[in-house]
């Protein structure tokens, strides 16, 4: 089914965007459909002491994967919400001007729009001035949903009349998708609440602001400022085990042991291979420190990623990643890269030309606590609830059992590979076979 995303991709440019290009789950359908259980909504606080629910046995909300739904808050040229469903490995779209209601007297319009990756449902940030779409973005809700009814999603569309149940940090209960038959444009539907303990007559969609992603207003997002109230230390209870610690002076990078095939497992995550510089990223009172997998400090090299710190909801954290140059495809390019990696004191025209983006995969330290011990499902899911996406800064994000999907499609985009880790491993500085590329 090539050609999903092809609406999508033309009308951006992935090296001016921080929006995803869309590789994971993209068109692979790695699920074989709508789920016919609906997950557990998050429950739990907001930043920085979030709920982690890999620890009850969920799925972590933003992830690609299916049957999952997200909400965004747009501040375009008109502010709207996009509301956007999982379906056959695709963000299936509709922007709402007015926002989704829990009052069933309220029918909003919805208009549907191309189809989004899987990957933007985690998406939250500025899209520059002269981009398609340009404005700032919201993770105003999500969770899973239910289909209802015998017909599949596909069919449901197809006859303009989808229902199904939200189980969100906001929005619960049934709903349905009404395609406006009259409609001239052809692409204009009602999303409409229907009337069960969910409902709310008085609901106003103003009353609920704020990210379930990072608790951050518009306003905030827009600045790339973190949230007003301060970030707290990390609870034992968050991530199992930890250990209280002062911050290591030094740790040495986990390297993967090479493979000679792909494959999908359930107990593993399969993340995209990008094609740049190993860094590690030590912050400390709102300052940053990058270092090589040699060790070498290379943070002068960098200037641009000075703001990183701003980026992240904690005082002290040591985070793993790579340092990547993409072209206008959104492919990390290491011919690109070459032009800044040997450059001690890169100048300003150097730095605007060849930007570089910071793609965080892991969290090893955080407020007071050494992460190393705990499996790398909570690590990761961590790293997502305190990282605030922007030009030069992002999750690394990751397709959980499906391996060999995900290799397809890296090669058929013509990536560097794909990284395959246990989601159960721990941080050992020195290569390990739970990790394999």
């Amino acid at each position: 089914m090539p050609g999903k995303l092809e609406e999508y991709r033309r009308k951006r440019q992935f090296d001016k965007t921080p929006e995803p290009a869309g590789v994971l789950g993209e068109e692979a359908s790695v699920s074989s459909g709508i789920s016919s259980k609906a997950d557990t909504p998050r429950k739990g606080k907001r930043l920085p002491s979030p709920k982690l629910a890999i620890l009850e046995g969920r799925p972590a909300p933003g992830l690609a994967g299916e049957h999952v739904f997200v909400v965004q808050k747009h501040s375009a040229t008109r502010l709207h919400y996009d509301f956007r469903l999982a379906m056959d490995g695709v963000l299936k779209s509709w922007a709402v001007p007015k926002g989704p209601s829990l009052n069933s007297a309220d029918k909003r319009l919805a208009v549907m729009t191309e189809d989004h990756p899987l990957e933007y449902g985690g998406f939250e940030g500025k899209i520059p001035v002269g981009s398609y779409g340009a404005g700032t973005v919201m993770v105003w809700d999500r969770g899973s949903f239910l289909l209802e009814g015998n017909l599949s999603a596909e069919e449901q569309i197809r006859k303009g009349d989808l229902k199904f149940v939200l189980n969100g940090e906001k929005l619960r209960g049934s709903f349905v998708l009404v395609k406006i038959k009259s409609s001239e444009k052809g692409n204009e539907w009602l999303l409409i609440k229907h009337k069960d303990a969910a409902e709310d007559s008085s609901y106003d969609v103003d009353e609920h602001d704020g990210s379930v992603l990072t608790g951050r207003t518009l306003e905030e997002i827009a600045t790339e400022q973190p949230p007003k109230r301060s970030p707290s230390v990390i609870q034992p209870a968050d991530l199992h085990p930890v250990r209280a610690s002062a911050m290591p002076a030094k740790i040495e990078p986990m390297l993967a042991t090479l493979s000679d095939k792909p494959f999908s497992d359930p107990n593993w995550l399969f993340e995209i291979k990008w094609d740049g510089v190993r860094a590690m990223a030590r912050i400390v009172d709102g300052k940053v420190t990058l270092r090589s997998r040699a060790n070498v400090d290379i943070t002068k090299r960098y200037p641009e990623l000075a703001s990183l710190p701003k980026h992240f909801a904690a005082r002290e954290a040591i985070v793993d990643g790579e340092l990547v140059a993409l072209d206008d495809a959104g492919h990390s390019s290491f011919e690109r890269l070459q032009e800044r990696m040997h450059v001690r004191a890169p100048g300003e025209k150097l730095i605007a030309s060849t930007p570089v983006v910071y793609f965080a995969f892991d969290l090893l330290y955080c407020d007071g606590y050494d992460l190393r011990e705990a499996p790398l499902a909570q690590r990761k899911e961590l790293l997502q609830r305190l990282i605030y996406p922007s030009q030069q800064v992002r999750f690394a994000d990751h397709q959980v059992e499906h391996g060999k999907e995900l290799y397809e499609l890296a090669k058929q985009h013509g990536l560097e590979g794909i990284v395959a880790k246990r989601l159960e491993s721990i941080y050992v500085s020195d290569r390990s076979t739970s990790w394999l590329k």
